[in-house]
């Protein structure tokens, strides 16, 4: 079980705990968890590994070694990895080969780009700004948060993100509430 502990994730992890658990199997086995760390200052998207689900090893937020440590205090949240729909046998190993990172809040770390799946780096723009996959937008149901839903999964048309979000008050539904969306980027 993960929770928040006395172990190297204590500053990152007390007093608000951990939250928004997404998990995947690989192909070998591993399980990889991404998830919230929250201290009450900066909510981070970290990740940890089992191979039984039951023993966790935490590696800690996952953007912290991205830019030299660019990003560390930068909010980012509720990760996705995408997944291969299985019935589909053109899609082999995409773990292995990409990542998708939607972020609340401030959605500035975008869709990152990794060499394994413990360590993202943000995709950045040519003036080193991170590039976003899904913003919050003004008077819409998604107007103030905007976070991953479940793991993504890879199709034969794009990669589907369910995704959760939140209104502010100028927006056209109660703030407060929760909503599902869709979204299918193009190959």
């Amino acid at each position: 079980m993960l929770y928040p502990d006395s172990d190297a994730q204590r500053q990152n992890e007390w007093p608000g705990g951990v939250e928004d658990p997404r998990i995947v199997e690989t192909d070998d086995g591993t399980y990889v968890l991404t998830y919230t760390q929250w201290n009450r200052d900066v909510p981070r998207l970290a990740v940890a590994t089992s191979r039984d689900l039951i023993s966790w090893t935490k590696h800690g937020p996952a953007f912290a070694r991205a830019a030299g440590g660019k990003y560390l205090r930068t909010e980012s949240k509720s990760g996705a990895i995408p997944k291969p729909d299985r019935r589909q046998s053109d899609h082999r190993n995409p773990c292995e080969r990409q990542i998708l990172d939607v972020l609340s809040v401030c959605p500035s770390c975008g869709s990152p780009r990794r060499t394994n799946l413990r360590d993202w780096t943000p995709l950045e723009d040519a003036n080193g700004h991170a590039i976003a996959v899904l913003s919050p937008r003004p008077k819409y149901f998604d107007s103030w948060l905007v976070e991953a839903g479940p793991p993504a999964l890879i199709t034969p048309h794009g990669i589907l993100v369910l995704y959760n979000a939140e209104a502010c008050r100028h927006a056209r539904i109660q703030r407060g509430r929760h909503c599902l969306m869709r979204v299918i980027p193009p190959n």
